[in-house]
């Protein structure tokens, strides 16, 4: 989490430095329509979790396709599909101690294989467009459970596809697209995700590998 700050504010820090820019062209353009190619990674580990103990765990990927349209030179609004695996594990007490014949695993984790649908604003800071900020919220739907195929060789019950839950991405980062052209972004992101038994806040990176302009 430090680094992620120390990051934060030295992107600010260059943001402050080259503010002065003026009169260059703009990035992007109203109606702007943008498609792009989309991967990612995150996870988080609090408390004492991978100990056993309280905390919780979580980690994910994604990948797939995104869309983006300009309502003005700044603002975007972007949706998309994705494949995203992840796996999560929230724990109240020491797994140890409740550990029972009757344990089942859904009722601290999930390892679910889920097409995740967002929904986001981005907006390109005006004067320093190749910085890139955006929030919104993602529906998580699982597909599969990823280790449910292993149910017929161990003694405990596994239920790990989980019902649909929604995480709230938040990114900072670089928008290297040419002016009226194409290129990549490559931005941080936090995901606060609501999950059936609590929340965790995967801390990662997306990397748009690159992005197309099919109208402009």
């Amino acid at each position: 989490m430090k680094r992620f700050i120390a990051i934060i504010t030295l992107v600010f820090a260059l943001c402050t430095g080259v503010s002065a820019q003026t009169g260059a062209a703009h990035k992007h353009e109203q109606f702007d329509m943008l498609l792009g190619l989309n991967i990612g990674i995150g996870g988080i580990a609090t408390g004492k979790v991978l100990d056993g103990g309280s905390g919780s765990f979580a980690l994910s990927a994604d990948a797939g396709v995104t869309f983006d349209f300009y309502i003005s030179n700044y603002l975007s609004v972007n949706t998309g599909i994705l494949l995203h695996p992840e796996a999560h594990l929230i724990m109240e007490d020491n797994m140890k101690k409740n550990y029972t014949a009757g344990f089942k695993l859904s009722d601290y984790a999930a390892m679910p294989l889920c097409i995740s649908l967002p929904i986001m604003a981005h907006f390109n800071v005006p004067r320093v467009e190749w910085l890139y900020l955006g929030f919104g919220v993602a529906i998580n739907i699982p597909l599969v459970g990823m280790l449910d195929s292993l149910d017929d060789n161990i003694d405990i019950t596994i239920d790990t596809k989980g019902p649909v839950f929604v995480s709230l991405p938040i990114d900072i980062g670089f928008d290297l697209i040419r002016h009226n052209g194409n290129g990549m972004r490559f931005f941080f992101r936090i995901t606060p995700t609501i999950l059936e038994k609590g929340a965790v806040v995967p801390i990662g990176c997306v990397w748009q590998i690159y992005n197309w302009k099919i109208f402009k």
